[in-house]
């Protein structure tokens, strides 16, 4: 029963990572939000069972294998987007709600806004 399960891992694995690998390719930002270090760990993690599947065992589990690849190239992929769209939008500065520059460009916009009301409201003659 075990093995029957086992043997759906790969198909499971390849159908979860599809639809977010998906949306990341189509954001368009550079993805500063995620962690490379962490792909980064979840890749050496991969790469080293994926390893293991190959030299590891005595017998070869060709299902093992199998997943471990997918889950391998899956992420690998992952870190090749986030590479790709931080090379792509690289002149994109994301601003954080706490970040001092958005509270600043704020007051301006309001002092801006405030300067036209006042320029609207006393008509030249």
């Amino acid at each position: 029963m075990i093995e029957m399960l086992y043997s759906t891992v790969g198909v499971v694995i390849g159908l979860a990572y599809v639809p977010q690998t998906i949306k990341l390719f189509k954001t368009p930002t550079p993805c500063y939000n995620i962690s490379l270090l962490m792909w980064y760990l979840w890749d050496y993690t991969a790469i080293v069972s994926l390893t293991y599947s190959l030299y590891g065992q005595e017998v070869f589990d060709a299902k093992f294998f199998t997943v471990n690849a997918v889950n391998t190239f899956f992420i690998t992929l992952i870190i090749l987007i986030i590479h790709y769209k931080r090379y792509k939008y690289s002149d994109i500065v994301m601003i954080s709600e706490e970040d001092e520059s958005l509270v600043q460009i704020s007051d301006t916009v309001e002092e801006v806004e405030e300067i036209l009301d006042m320029d609207n409201n006393h008509p030249q003659t």
